[in-house]
């Protein structure tokens, strides 16, 4: 199936701090153990983790 430039495309992610060699947040996604450093972040503090 082929994906549409206008599907979603976020990841739920989990803080884990700010990046010291650049302007960006430190993410964790526990589920495929993935740790990424990204800019664009949207924080959802009211919602859980599923």
């Amino acid at each position: 199936m082929k994906r549409s430039k206008l599907d979603d495309k976020s990841e739920k992610f989990i803080f884990i701090g700010y990046d010291n060699n650049s302007k960006g947040y430190k993410l964790y996604n526990p589920n495929i153990g993935k740790t990424i450093i990204s800019r664009d972040v949207i924080f959802d503090e009211e919602g859980e983790w599923d």
